[in-house]
């Protein structure tokens, strides 16, 4: 299997460059947007963010781990808000660096699903897909919800 997903998802341990996106020219459109089958993705993720990865690199300081979550609400609200407007201006340029940027904020807070939507909207914006970048935007939305919902979820237990 090649699917951009499959090359996304490794262990949460693999690193940073574990969740870098391959080059447009290797990776078929349909690869790209295909969807992943609800028992595989069950499987690869349970859960919108990986606490215990987050604590983990936060060298099990989970107070640090609960600011660093709290923070990112409306930073990466903030950056996506960047990125829907470069999406609407059709910035080829600005897409994929603002969608890159917050696979990887997101990657490294634990939430692997959101960052793998950003990783496909980044790559959809290199290859000028407008048709595959929109099904991936719709996905996001989703992604962004249960992403908001857990931290509040998250911070409640705190």
């Amino acid at each position: 299997m090649n699917s951009t997903r499959a090359t996304h998802r490794r262990h949460p341990n693999a690193g940073l460059n574990a969740h870098t996106a391959p080059d447009a020219s290797q990776v078929s459109l349909h690869e790209t947007i295909s969807p992943v089958n609800d028992q595989s993705k069950a499987e690869l993720n349970e859960q919108p963010i990986h606490f215990e990865d987050l604590v983990e690199r936060c060298m099990g300081n989970i107070d640090l781990a609960n600011r660093l979550l709290d923070q990112s609400q409306t930073i990466l609200a903030e950056d996506l808000k960047l990125l829907r407007q470069s999406w609407v201006n059709g910035d080829p340029i600005e897409t994929p660096r603002l969608a890159h940027r917050l696979k990887g904020a997101t990657a490294n807070i634990g939430a692997y699903d959101l960052s793998d939507v950003f990783s496909r909207i980044e790559l959809c914006g290199k290859a000028n897909e407008e048709a595959a970048a929109q099904v991936d935007l719709l996905e996001l939305e989703s992604e962004w919800a249960r992403f908001i919902e857990h931290i509040a979820d998250l911070l409640d237990q705190a």
